[in-house]
């Protein structure tokens, strides 16, 4: 997945006229190429993203001071700017697109890119005619944190450029006189001018080998490759379809730069193999559950089947023993009988005969009574009317027995 670069050119658009284009992945320097629109630009190589340059002679840069209000709302923003650079332009503010500069909602004072508005609504209809759709439009060189100075003369118009947070971005001819000339005027300024020299091939020819700063070759797209890198995006107001569209573009560049850029490969790989081991050791975490939970099921079927043999097919044992457990509770009425109650019923129904009782238990709900004789007859007539008050009445030799008359409903 690589990005197609096209360097709008100064003029009005013609699509007999010749592009500087070039071609780049996400950290790559874009070799910049002369090609016209209906010429081959690329062959057997995949375009993610197609962006447009705006060349630096095309832009006027000025420093606005948004108020907090309007920070909050961003529509009424672009009408602001339009009334606050009203004296500092020199053409109708309606012939001219202003685009702010990156988090501007965080700064007290943002940078504003002006140009011309018809200038740039045709060159990107035209490329959309000839069938490059521009998704994001980056100024050629904008301010930046650290002072820089470039020698660019790549192009038919070698200029010597400056750009710093304080000035903005302005440049000069690019001849040999001019430079020096430039160059010995502005040695004063320290804050404004850094200790080197960028610049490309074609540049360097007019710098003069006596100059008192640094000089640093760099790729004649290489300025490009930075405006790339930053997070400006010229695409606003009328000439951005819409908010989501323009969220969800920033979001792919931002993804797009991180999935493929050198800097974060160490990071992607100790990712890639975080995931990869998190993976692994879930899967075992997850065999090593399921087979205990395997050998639980296997115990509760033995379980189940040795309390319930009665019982022939088995899906699932956990839910059918609960069915079986209250099954039964269902089927037994009541709890056991009480002490009181127990000896209560069964001193009523003691003949006088029976003499007295050697010895008395009461445990787990059964009475048991030893020592009182007693006749057949006795004994059945005991447990007719002990079964009449819900309880059951056992007699061996000398002992009686009295429990809880356990009914099993069918």
């Amino acid at each position: 997945m690589e990005t197609l670069f096209i360097q709008l050119p100064t003029a009005t658009f013609s699509s007999a006229a010749r592009f500087d284009v070039g071609l780049a992945g996400a950290s790559e320097v874009p070799v910049m190429i002369s090609r016209r629109l209906d010429e081959p630009v690329i062959a057997n190589r995949t375009v993610s993203e197609v962006v447009a340059v705006v060349p630096a002679r095309r832009l006027s840069w000025h420093r606005v001071e948004i108020p907090l209000a309007l920070k909050r709302q961003s529509k009424r923003i672009e009408v602001f700017l339009r009334n606050a650079l009203e004296d500092a332009v020199l053409e109708e503010q309606s012939e001219l697109h202003f685009a702010l500069a990156p988090n501007w909602a965080k700064e007290k004072v943002a940078w504003v890119a002006v140009c011309n508005r018809s200038w740039l609504r045709g060159n990107l209809d035209g490329l959309a005619a000839a069938g490059y759709v521009v998704t994001r439009l980056i100024p050629e060189l904008y301010p930046t944190q650290e002072p820089r100075m470039l020698a660019l003369g790549h192009n038919r118009h070698p200029m010597l450029w400056f750009t710093n947070e304080r000035d903005g971005v302005w440049g000069l001819p690019l001849d040999k006189e001019t430079a020096a000339t430039a160059l010995s005027s502005l040695n004063s300024d320290s804050e404004g001018l850094p200790d080197k020299i960028l610049a490309d091939a074609s540049g360097s020819r007019y710098l003069d080998s006596q100059q008192d700063k640094a000089l640093t070759l760099i790729a004649n797209g290489e300025h490009i490759q930075w405006s790339r890198s930053s997070e400006w995006d010229m695409l606003q107001w009328s000439f951005q379809s819409s908010e989501s569209s323009r969220l969800l573009s920033k979001g792919w560049r931002t993804v797009n730069r991180w999935w493929f850029d050198l800097k974060w490969k160490r990071f992607r790989q100790g990712l890639a193999a975080l995931i990869v081991v998190n993976l692994i050791g879930l899967n075992l975490w997850t065999a090593l559950a399921q087979a205990h939970l395997n050998r639980e099921n296997d115990e509760l079927l033995k379980l189940f089947k040795a309390s319930y043999p009665k019982v022939q097919v088995v899906i699932d044992p956990h839910r059918q023993m609960l069915a079986e457990v209250r099954r039964t509770q269902a089927q037994t009425k009541g709890g056991g009988v009480s002490f009181r109650a127990a000896m209560s019923a069964l001193g009523e129904l003691i003949p006088p005969d029976a003499g007295l009782a050697k010895e008395i238990q009461f445990s787990a709900g059964v009475l048991t009574v030893k020592g009182l004789a007693q006749s057949p007859e006795q004994t059945a007539l005991i447990r007719t009317k002990l079964a009449g008050k819900g309880l059951d009445f056992k007699a061996s030799e000398d002992m009686w027995m009295v429990s809880q008359l356990v009914k099993i409903e069918k």
